[in-house]
Formats: C-alpha cells, sequence, structure tokens
C-alpha cells in the first residue's frame, strides 16, 4: 500500500471512512491514518467529522486542535475534493 494507491482509491469512491479504507487495504485505521493527513494537507481530501468540541472547527483541517481529539475515530469520513494531481512525496 503507498499513498498513490489511498489517493487513487478515494477519487474512485468519492467519500471514505476510514475503516473502509483500513479494511481496503487490510490494515489498521491507526496505521492508515497518517497517509490519509498527507492528503488532507495537500487539498486532495476533506475530513467530513466534525471535531470534538474544543477543536478549531474546521473539522480535520491538520491543525493540532482539531486532529488530536478525532486520533482513534476509525469512523471519520472523508471526501475526495481531487484539486492535485501533482506527483506525491
Amino acid at each position: 500500500m503507498v499513498l498513490s494507491d489511498i489517493r487513487s482509491y478515494c477519487a474512485e469512491t468519492g467519500k471514505v471512512s476510514l475503516q473502509e479504507l483500513a479494511n481496503r487495504f487490510d490494515t489498521d485505521p491507526e496505521a492508515i491514518r497518517g497517509m490519509v493527513e498527507v492528503l488532507v494537507q495537500k487539498g486532495m481530501l476533506r475530513c467530513l467529522t466534525e471535531a470534538p468540541e474544543g477543536g478549531c472547527g474546521k473539522g480535520c483541517c491538520g491543525c493540532s486542535k482539531s486532529c488530536a481529539p478525532l486520533a482513534g475515530m476509525s469512523d471519520a469520513v472523508y471526501q475526495w475534493v481531487g484539486r492535485s494531481r501533482r506527483p506525491l512525496h
């Protein structure tokens, strides 16, 4: 499993949960979360799961306020926004 595989799957499905990705790539949700966050930070995915109280209110935007409380949530849902097709590094 590489980042481009996850990107391609998300682009195909349009909307996917962390648990679905973990099932698709036969891994633990926590193992795939870091890769998903890279795609969020690159503007390719948007987290649709609302941050718990105390978050920044932007969903999973990559800041420590919103993402830290989401840690451990395998039901976080992500939507493909597909703005970038740049090579992943």
